[in-house]
Formats: C-alpha cells, sequence, structure tokens
C-alpha cells in the first residue's frame, strides 16, 4: 500500500530503513504502490535503498521530472491465477503538504490525467478478468476513484489515518485499507462464476499478534536489527516525530530517590504498578537499547537528567516519578509547583496505537496517590 520509508527519517530510522525493506523483500510482492513518504527524501535516496532488492514498485502517475512522457515506475501488473486473468493498476496522488516537499517535488511529478488513466483501464479489460485499482490517496479520494472508472473490480487504498475503516462500500465497488505498520494483514476471499465474473467478496482483517509463529527468515532478520541497535545507536539519540508526542512538556528529570524523602508513601504505592516495571518489557523483548521503546519505558530519555542507557543511568529506567509530575531544576526549593496529572500528559505514550484500549478515568485510578 505504500509509505514503507519512515516519515522524517532520523539517522537512526535510515539505519533502520534497510531491515524494514528486507524484511518487505522476503514477503514476495506482486506489487507494491510508492507513497509520499517513500520518496520524501529524493529519488536518489530512494533508487539507492531500493537497488537490488525485490519490490516492484508500480504507478501510473508518477513521472519523471521535466520528461513529459516518461514514467518512473511500471504502470500496471498482470498476472495469471488459476486460469483467472488479474491486472493491478496504480495511483499515486499526492496530498498537497506532500507536494510541498522539496526533495519530494525536485525528482517527480504527478499526472493523474482522467483520460491518460482510462486508455490504460480500457488496455488492461481486454487482458484482465479482475482489475485491482492500488490507490495511495486517501478514502474520499479512493471512493472517487471507484465511481470515476467503472471497469475497476475492488479499490485497494494505501494511505491510513487513525479513522480510516477497513473497508468502505460507499463507492461504486469495495474500498479496502489494511491500516498501518504492518499490524493488519488485509485478506480478501473472491467468488467468480464460470465467465469469471465476481459474484461476492469476503474480506478479513487479520492482527499479527504474538499468537501467529515467526517467520524464521524474517525471526533472524529482527535479531540483526536488535543486535545493530545495540552497537550503532548514540546516547540519547532522538527521533523527530516521536519527539513530538513530548511537544510542550518539561525538559528536566531526575531519579526517583530524590522523591523519597518527602513522598514516601506515593512511593510506596507506585512501586505497585505497572509503571514501576515498564524496563522489564523491553529487557525481556531484548528491545532495551532501542530508541522507539525508550521513549516510553524510561524516564526523560534524551532529556536533561533522563535516561541514557542502562549502564550509565540505571536509575532512571520504568516511568518514575518526573515522567508525569514535571519539576524544575530547583526542586523542592524552587516555588514552583509539580506539574498535575493530564490527560495531555497521558497520551504522549499511551497514544490509540499503542494502547487501543487506554481509557484516562480508568488508567488514573491504577496509578493514583
Amino acid at each position: 500500500g505504500g509509505d514503507i520509508f519512515p516519515f522524517q527519517m532520523s539517522q537512526f530510522e535510515k539505519r533502520k530503513l534497510g531491515y524494514i525493506l528486507n524484511a518487505y523483500s522476503l514477503l514476495d510482492y506482486d506489487a507494491i504502490i510508492p507513497g509520499e513518504t517513500d520518496l520524501s527524501e529524493g529519488l536518489a535516496f530512494f533508487l539507492k535503498e531500493i537497488s537490488g532488492r525485490n519490490l516492484p514498485f508500480i504507478s501510473t502517475t508518477i513521472f519523471k521530472k521535466d520528461e513529459n512522457f516518461l514514467l518512473f515506475f511500471p504502470p500496471y501488473f498482470i498476472k495469471k491465477v488459476n486460469g483467472v486473468r488479474v491486472s493491478v493498476i496504480s495511483l499515486t496522488l499526492l496530498e498537497e503538504n506532500a507536494l510541498k516537499s522539496k526533495r519530494l517535488t525536485e525528482s517527480i511529478r504527478i499526472n493523474d490525467s482522467v483520460s491518460r488513466i482510462k486508455q490504460y483501464i480500457k488496455f488492461l479489460k481486454g487482458r484482465s478478468d479482475i482489475i485491482i485499482l492500488l490507490s495511495h490517496s486517501g478514502i474520499a479520494e479512493a471512493i472517487d476513484l471507484s465511481r470515476k472508472y467503472p471497469e475497476v473490480s475492488f479499490v485497494i487504498e494505501g494511505h491510513w489515518e487513525p479513522d480510516y475503516p477497513h473497508r468502505t462500500d460507499e463507492g461504486r465497488v469495495p474500498v479496502f485499507n489494511a491500516g498501518k505498520e504492518g499490524e493488519y494483514l488485509g485478506k480478501l476471499d473472491i467468488t467468480l462464476n464460470d465467465k469469471n465474473d465476481i459474484t461476492g467478496m469476503d474480506d478479513e482483517f487479520i492482527a499479527m499478534s504474538k499468537l501467529i509463529p515467526a517467520n524464521e527468515k524474517t525471526e533472524k532478520l529482527f535479531l540483526s536489527y536488535l543486535e545493530e541497535v545495540k552497537k550503532s545507536t548514540k546516547e540519547g539519540e532522538s527521533i523527530p516525530e516521536l519527539e513530538a508526542y513530548r511537544a510542550g512538556l518539561w525538559n528536566n528529570y531526575s531519579a526517583n530517590e530524590k522523591c523519597t524523602d518527602c513522598h514516601s508513601e506515593q512511593y510506596d504505592q507506585w512501586i505497585e504498578t505497572p509503571h514501576a516495571s515498564a524496563f522489564d518489557a523491553l529487557v525481556n523483548a531484548g528491545r532495551e537499547y532501542d530508541p522507539e521503546c525508550l521513549y516510553c519505558h524510561t524516564t526523560g530519555y534524551g532529556r536533561g537528567g533522563g535516561f541514557i542507557n542502562y549502564e550509565k543511568t540505571p536509575r532512571m529506567i520504568s516511568v518514575g516519578c518526573t515522567s508525569c509530575h514535571g519539576v524544575d531544576e530547583k526542586h523542592p526549593d524552587s516555588a514552583k509547583k509539580p506539574a498535575l496529572i493530564s490527560e495531555k500528559i497521558c497520551i504522549v505514550c499511551h497514544t490509540k496505537d499503542k494502547d487501543p484500549a487506554f481509557s484516562y478515568e480508568n488508567f488514573l485510578l491504577r496509578v493514583m496517590h
């Protein structure tokens, strides 16, 4: 569905990218649509990273800059499956914000001419029983595409927003979206008659939970990634996308031991909560050096007085007092009071993505002291 490359790539994410692309290569896709993040670092970076990998990108709308008739990717894909001719046509329709990216627009341009795309679909109609429209645009645009191109059998929409449904039936044909970051696998069972016309579609979205056994090759790749993280991650290395969640919070943190003299009762209550053992989850998963995890499983990662690594700052593991109660450097002598707990503080880590069952009112009862 596109957007394989991370958004706003830090040096850490650039090192991680090779492992992500190798994992996608192992999945043996037939067709991949490029999204805005895939090209956000520019054409040269994109070509360098996909070189030598099994990543069959296709797009009917992406052209090389200043070359009007030269498509950057193959425009479509055709495959025969058990006697059924299946074709995939891909339309990347970038958002206005994405088109403001200088690196993106200096190397490509988008041509979404309806007449030109209709010519491609007419060509595929004579050679296909099923035409899949692979879109990277947005749900509203995908619904519009389903009406604009009536020969299409259904639409798979690759762009993702938090409120996107897995299936939308508002268009002429269904639009499917499998979510983000490989959390779900979209499965579609298609029933055909003797003429290979579609008579039914049953969809299922399968959560990629720990109940599904790991693939040996991808598990080996992931373990290699963890070793890479351990060896190459710099102390306190930040990730811009995660830093944005902490915008407006305090910059100074301290160990719990400094709080116990005045707040022993609160400390005794805290030690029994899941916050106190948050770092254990990383150790058990082998991710105690992964910056993506350290943001929410340590106290003040990457900020003044905060967690650096277990060897240097063992007292700053897990979610301690100053994770939630911001204090200035002069506390307790300062007249400034610690921050009051609010939902804004909690949802820095308890996001809809990471903790969909989180309820501020209910959760507060478990940690209140």
